[in-house]
């Protein structure tokens, strides 16, 4: 079964302008209002002229059943047809529009309704669903945006039989005086047959990896097992992040952009909703999303929310750092939760933490196989190769002369073997060596050459990159060791793996790279101090250079909003859904990583319907929104992926616009070209920013890294 993720629906449904010549609902009164602002075809966000471009079951207000007192109009985009509906608030009685889909198959379905918002509208209208298993009602704000392309929101899945079995009902019963229901399409998804038995879940991610750190995303490095599930899973290769670790850990595990629950920054509280430095309390964790399913949860690795028991939101037991990878060689940066949990210990000199974690996650798999009846959701979260840069000396001593030709042969060597596996375009060119900006931002700068810097610098670097390619390795190994148990206790036919990282690789802060804290300091090793690199007691970065690399072919790098930044290698692994021609392809789809939680929803069978903090991702196995809107911010680095087109920015700069139709290095700047173009995705940029408590941007980040505004 080709599973509905791995396709690609370009959707040609979105226009700006007015809509098609007006056929009034016949059991609807005219519209009495005169066109306002809204109606300028510039003012428009959009209008789906046809609803047949929409995929699945779409019914717009043409096709609904009325009783009572409802108005036509045209005003107040967005919306699906040529109109919508809203009741007349005059007079008694019920008012209500009904639509009744013919299913031309039995199943699960997703039903979405779509309603024009703004203040006017009621905050709590009922909407019921009849399907097969009974009746739900369900109220709605319709004062909130839509989270489906700012166009749909979702109720849920429901059962319904073939033919007109069901039906979708939008009522003014108990709105509030003054405020009026909306009512203007709905859209029906057919859900994939999944297996009967709710798979177990497992989500690996991983610190600061770079795009094509991987051998089978075209690296050098030994990565078998990953590469073993690429080979017999898919890869997306427009997989997006939000740029930063700590920002993308919230959004992974709320299915909400950072901003939205506190985290648009890091754990610093700066006094601003949007950057608050906790997750928010309202937002449920995917843990808790699977509870209901009979879901036990369990996290080995890195929390990084800003708050101090991962246990107090949906998970059994807990392992790892709360805070970012300080040491890879002490026990005690690792922490067990909940309080008095039995923790592991290691005799001297024999600690690693990639290798604690991977302990504590095959411990934990052996407490949740104590109740086979229920599934298990395992994050397992990863430290590496985040700096501090360590790694055992047996993994070092196989890269330790790998690096010397330096970055830019790697990048050179890389691209080529990303061409012959088809993960870029042929005619794919590198970009310019990527600039660089010092802790504090006192200097900045340029890549240098590889072959302009004096040798024992070199030696010094490649040495540095050794050790960062050793802690992939390292993890590669551990994440075979999980494999091995789930085969071994006979769960890997129905285990869901997904792997990826939570920005791209990392710059901090200049070519030479970091030592002893990060900062602006550097320490060239020379002679026999090159084999103590990478030990306990020693800390350095890779710098600029080694990340720029990492990333082939993007620019730029984790903090930024160009691709080297947001893009992340990502893996989908489940032998169930997985068939042999599905096996081994790549989903060029853009994706988010707020979509992880709406696709374990969906295949847990458990709603993400939810009026204080709707998801605001796409599942994976939903068909594709037409001409779908992405949006990202970080350190006022900004940007929005709409279609083949990218508009972004790094901080105070103006914005840049990429067709992405052609190429996606980021090289050949349209805007000036497009100012229309420009002016329209910024806007939208805009609104999303500010319902989503990104903007006003701070002044002020609160870290020394960072230069205030003056």
């Amino acid at each position: 079964m080709n599973p509905r993720f791995f396709l690609v629906f370009l959707l040609p449904a979105i226009a700006l302008g007015n809509p098609a010549p007006i056929t009034p609902h016949p059991e609807a009164k005219p519209n009495q209002h005169p066109p306002g602002e809204v109606d300028v075809p510039e003012n428009v966000p959009f209008i789906v002229e046809n609803p047949a471009f929409l995929p699945g079951i779409v019914l717009d207000e043409t096709e609904a059943e009325l009783k009572g007192d409802w108005q036509y109009s045209t005003h107040t985009p967005p919306y699906v047809g040529i109109g919508y509906l809203h009741d007349m608030k005059s007079g008694k009685g019920e008012k209500s529009v009904t639509w009744k889909p013919d299913f031309p198959e039995a199943g699960r379905y997703e039903v979405r309704v779509s309603h024009c918002y703004n203040v006017r509208r009621a905050t709590n209208t009922p909407v019921t669903i009849r399907h097969a298993n009974g009746e739900t009602t369900i109220r709605i704000n319709q004062q909130q945006t839509p989270t489906h392309g700012r166009l749909f929101r979702s109720l849920g899945v429901f059962e319904f039989e073939v033919g007109k079995s069901g039906a979708v009902i939008i009522s003014n019963d108990g709105t509030a005086d003054g405020k009026v229901a909306i009512a203007d399409a709905v859209q029906f998804l057919k859900q994939p047959d999944f297996p009967k038995e709710k798979p177990n879940i497992l989500l690996i991610v991983c610190d600061d990896l770079g795009y094509s750190d991987l051998g089978c995303f075209g690296g050098e490095i030994a990565t078998p097992v990953l590469d073993s599930l690429a080979e017999n899973g898919v890869r997306m290769t427009q997989f997006y992040n939000t740029g930063r670790c700590c920002p993308s850990r919230a959004s992974i595990l709320t299915g909400q952009y950072p901003h939205r629950v506190g985290l648009g920054h890091m754990t610093q509280d700066i006094g601003r909703k949007g950057y608050s430095g906790s997750v928010s309390k309202d937002a449920k964790t995917i843990a808790q999303v699977l509870e209901p399913a009979g879901y036990r949860s369990f996290i080995s690795g890195k929390w990084h929310l800003g708050t101090d028991d991962p246990t107090k939101h949906g998970f059994e037991q807990f392992y790892g750092t709360l805070v970012s990878a300080k040491r890879f060689f002490d026990a005690d940066h690792l922490i067990r939760k909940p309080d008095g949990a039995p923790t592991r210990k290691y005799p001297e000199g024999e600690f690693y933490a990639t290798d604690a974690v991977t302990d504590h996650a095959l411990d934990f798999l052996k407490l949740a196989r104590e109740t086979p009846d229920q599934p298990w959701f395992l994050y397992l979260a990863y430290h590496a190769p985040h700096f501090p840069l360590h790694a055992p000396k047996e993994e070092i001593a196989k890269y330790a002369d790998r690096y010397h030709g330096g970055w830019d042969k790697l990048r050179d060597e890389r691209l080529v073997r990303m061409k012959s596996k088809g993960l870029v375009a042929s005619e794919t060119v590198l970009p310019p060596r990527s600039g660089w900006w010092n802790y504090g931002e006192t200097e900045s700068g340029k890549n240098p050459a590889w072959d302009s810097l004096p040798e024992e610098r070199r030696i010094d670097l490649a040495r540095r990159m050794a050790i960062y390619a050793a802690m992939i390795d390292r993890m590669d190994q551990q994440i075979g060791r999980v494999v091995a148990d789930l085969k071994t206790k006979d769960e890997w036919e129905n285990t869901l793996i997904i792997f990826t990282s939570d920005n791209g690789a990392c710059a901090e802060w200049d070519p030479h790279g970091f030592d002893i804290k990060s900062s602006n300091q550097n320490i060239l090793f020379t002679g026999d101090d090159l084999d103590k690199m990478g030990g306990p007691g020693t800390f350095h970065s890779v710098g600029s250079g080694w990340a720029n690399a990492a990333n082939t072919p993007w620019r730029l790098y984790k903090h930024f909003n160009h691709e080297g930044g947001i893009n992340s290698p990502c893996i989908v692994h489940w032998p169930s859904m997985v068939d042999s021609e599905t096996a081994g392809t790549f989903d060029r789809t853009p994706r988010h990583i707020i979509d992880l939680l709406p696709t374990f929803a969906q295949i847990a069978g458990v709603t993400t319907h939810d009026e204080t903090l709707p998801p605001a991702g796409e599942s994976f196995f939903s068909e594709a929104a037409p001409n779908r809107t992405l949006f990202f911010e970080h350190e006022s680095h900004r940007a929005i992926r709409e279609g083949n087109w990218k508009l972004v920015a790094q901080k105070d700069q103006p914005w840049e616009l990429y067709d992405f139709s052609e190429l996606r290095t980021e090289m050949k700047n349209l805007a000036a070209e497009n100012p229309g173009l420009v002016k329209k995705l910024s806007t939208k940029w805009d609104v999303w920013a500010e319902e989503n408590f990104v903007t006003p941007l701070p002044d002020d980040y609160g870290v020394g890294y960072l230069k205030p505004k003056k």
